[in-house]
């Protein structure tokens, strides 16, 4: 099972997406997926990303 977690939201529309990990070391291949779903549902690229900065990553 998965046991972490990344939640996406968009600041403007307050849309939200939570992608489920097996392991800390999908994040980059998460954060990947995430954009290109959300260039194929909007047709806008993401522009800005915000994190908590706590570098867990």
């Amino acid at each position: 099972g998965e046991h972490y977690f990344l939640t996406y939201i968009d600041g403007k529309s307050h849309y939200l997406k939570v992608k489920l990990l097996h392991n800390k070391g999908n994040t980059c291949s998460g954060l990947k997926s995430f954009t290109e779903h959300a260039k194929v549902e909007t047709g806008k690229h993401v522009n800005y990303f915000h994190s908590d900065g706590s570098g867990e990553y």
